[in-house]
């Protein structure tokens, strides 16, 4: 049985959630606040065994900071929980001390946008955009009445504590058709998808949006199931390359940059790369810390296990 994995929140370097967007649409939500790492996975554990013994699908919910389960969809039944972080004030300093290294990081990876946005032809990018946008959605969705699609918003990967971490080939797994798209940043990968989101939403179709977590304004990747289409930025740190039919690559680089620009910049290119990487480390560094110092916090709660028990079972009651 199939299961979506994925997230809908980022922390760092600044904190942004698309809860609405994938929760509004259902019919029976929980929203949880102040329960242990241990009872929300315990409970998410539970619900997703129960709807697999009915043969549901579910979409399963991570925290971006560690990667551990917070939340859950059964989309056939109209049922999500979730379980919101705590939020301890106390700690915002070392929080703020992540955040703004993430930020200096950004603003590096906006030098070597800098680069390649003087060095790459746009026109020839949207004429590149034309090309896909009719070849995907030539054909509008048949229904009763003129209407358009939904746009769902999340991200697919996170900067966790233990590493960079993407669901890609999870998500992707059951589309027939992938786009790998190849570029470099500020080539217009970002753009390009935005605008085959849009034509895919004015043609019908409901289009999963999966943004960028340290650049949430970005997109990295969108489907459309309805479809069996996936179009994706596929460079690091989520770089992948075709493995099976049905997989191909756009490459934004060859088609609309100018020759020999990696070449003709290489040597700056490389400076900002090792500065980019260090303000990273140095951020992962500080969020593994601030998160240290909110498990403690949690360990002073203690797992009640009756507590859990008692969750679960209403749950259960209710739904099940």
């Amino acid at each position: 049985m199939h299961h979506l994995h994925y997230f809908i929140s980022t922390e760092f370097p600044s904190g942004v959630s698309f809860y609405n967007s994938n929760f509004s649409r259902l019919k029976n939500t929980l929203r949880l606040r102040g329960f242990t790492y241990e009872t929300s996975g315990a409970t998410v554990a539970e619900i997703v065994r129960r709807a697999e013994e009915r043969g549901y699908c579910t979409e399963i919910i991570h925290d971006s900071r560690e990667n551990s389960v917070c939340g859950v969809i059964v989309p056939e039944m109209s049922l999500g929980v979730y379980f919101e972080s705590e939020i301890y004030e106390k700690y915002d300093n070392v929080k703020r001390e992540a955040s703004a290294l993430f930020e200096e990081a950004k603003k590096i990876h906006d030098k070597q946008e800098e680069i390649y946005i003087k060095n790459t032809d746009f026109d020839r990018l949207n004429e590149l955009g034309a090309v896909a946008t009719q070849m995907f959605f030539s054909v509008k969705k048949e229904t009763k009445a003129e209407i358009v699609g939904k746009d769902i918003h999340r991200f697919f990967g996170a900067m966790t504590t233990g590493g960079n971490v993407n669901y890609i080939k999870e998500l992707s797994l059951k589309t027939k058709n992938r786009y790998y798209i190849k570029g470099r940043p500020g080539t217009g990968k970002s753009t390009f998808l935005k605008k085959l989101a849009t034509a895919g939403i004015n043609a019908g179709y409901d289009v999963e949006m999966y943004h960028c977590a340290l650049d949430p304004k970005s997109i990295d990747m969108i489907i459309v199931r309805e479809l069996g289409l996936c179009v994706f930025d596929s460079t690091a740190p989520h770089e992948y390359f075709p493995e099976r039919s049905g997989d191909g690559i756009i490459d934004i680089y060859e088609t609309c940059v100018v020759a020999g620009t990696d070449e003709k910049y290489a040597t700056e290119l490389e400076i900002l790369k090792e500065k980019y990487e260090a303000c990273l480390v140095k951020g992962k560094e500080n969020m593994k810390r601030y998160l240290n110092l909110i498990k403690e916090e949690e360990r002073k709660k203690a797992s009640d296990k009756e507590v859990t028990d008692r969750l679960i079972g209403e749950i259960v009651t209710s739904y099940f």
